[in-house]
């Protein structure tokens, strides 16, 4: 790689020379050419080369221009030139044609295949990947801007109870839990309560055969098994520390400890529109339901969907003694069986921590 380098800085520091040698006129030819090829390779570049943005919907409404379309469309990063979409659109007599309807936009496409798109109206399915552990607030952001509805609309029917219940059967006060993380692919026509709907059934097909398998007896203590599942997804990093975390809990709930559970504190502070990648001292006092570090027992909802690995862990946790654990920064975590034991692994911790800084 040096002497990669080495050989592009020789062969500069000779141009240079030779450029310097050269007579005012033809280093002024020189420079203007240059400026020339590298504005001409950024117009083919943003014609040519294919623009990458995540999959998303867009109203195309009867009557607009080119250039309003253009614009639109460049401001979504769908298109990399406003301008050229226009000036194409002329040349091809396609901004004739451009026809309205709501289009699957995204991916790799250049400015070509983004004109024929909306040309021949072909309208494609829109892929959406949910990541697990995300709470309905970070679902319905990645699904808003996926153009199928709006942040409020989604969150509108969160707290319908009417819709809920019709979902799950439950009078539940959200649907915080039962948004199944998963990679969806819907029709550019989709309406929110549809997807909502699809998600929840795909909640209902992943997890129906681990809770029918259970001893379970009640809804309630399904939901107790899904508020537990949700806060060992945000917990693990590593899927076989599942079980572990999941014992973990349980073990406190039946000491009657406090669950003293950081993802349910970072769940509250989200809602405000906080986020911290450590909590502070001052964030385990705020009072809220969902502060299990000053209320006992279990908070009142979900604080994410969990996959189906966290509920089988919740449901068939490891047989341990445990009842405190760390992070070790790196994925992992240290587990103790009392808090003399946990203050003195945390203690060797930072110690090594400080030898290896």
């Amino acid at each position: 790689m040096n002497s990669w380098f080495q050989r592009l800085a020789l062969n500069l520091g000779f141009l240079y020379k030779v450029f310097q040698k050269l007579n005012q006129q033809r280093r002024t030819l020189i420079i203007i050419g240059v400026l020339v090829f590298f504005i001409i390779g950024y117009q083919v570049f943003s014609i040519l080369i294919p623009a990458h943005a995540s999959e998303t919907i867009v109203t195309i409404k009867s009557g607009e221009t080119a250039t309003q379309i253009g614009e639109y469309l460049a401001e979504k990063g769908i298109i990399r030139s406003a301008f050229w979409f226009k000036v194409l659109a002329r040349i091809t007599h396609s901004d004739r044609y451009l026809k309205p309807g709501k289009f699957v936009f995204g991916g790799y496409t250049n400015l070509f295949q983004t004109l024929e798109k909306i040309r021949s109206g072909k309208s494609l399915t829109l892929t959406i990947t949910i990541p697990e552990g995300l709470s309905t607030y970070k679902t319905f952001q990645i699904l808003a801007r996926s153009g199928i509805a709006t942040f409020a609309e989604f969150e509108k029917l969160n707290s319908d109870s009417i819709f809920i219940r019709t979902q799950t059967g439950q009078s539940y006060t959200s649907l915080e839990g039962f948004l199944y993380p998963e990679t969806y692919k819907f029709s550019s026509t989709v309406t929110a309560d549809s997807v909502l709907a699809e998600m929840v059934e795909e909640f209902k097909h992943k997890t129906e055969s681990i809770f029918a398998e259970s001893t379970l007896q009640s809804s309630q203590s399904m939901y107790q098994t899904l508020i537990l599942a949700s806060i060992v997804e945000n917990e693990a990093v590593v899927q076989n520390e599942k079980p572990l975390i999941a014992s973990v809990y349980l073990n406190r709930l039946q000491k009657s400890m406090k669950l003293e559970s950081c993802p349910t504190v970072g769940y509250l502070l989200e809602k405000q529109g906080i986020h911290r990648e450590y909590l502070l001292y001052k964030d385990l006092e705020i009072p809220s339901p969902y502060n299990t570090y000053i209320n006992p027992g279990l908070p009142p909802t979900p604080i994410c969907s969990p996959t189906d690995s966290s509920i089988k862990a919740i449901l068939n946790p490891a047989r341990t003694s445990y009842l405190f654990f760390f992070a070790d920064r790196k994925g992992n975590n240290i587990f103790s069986n009392s808090y003399a034991e946990h203050l003195q692994k945390q203690k060797q911790f930072k110690q090594l921590q400080r030898i290896r800084n």
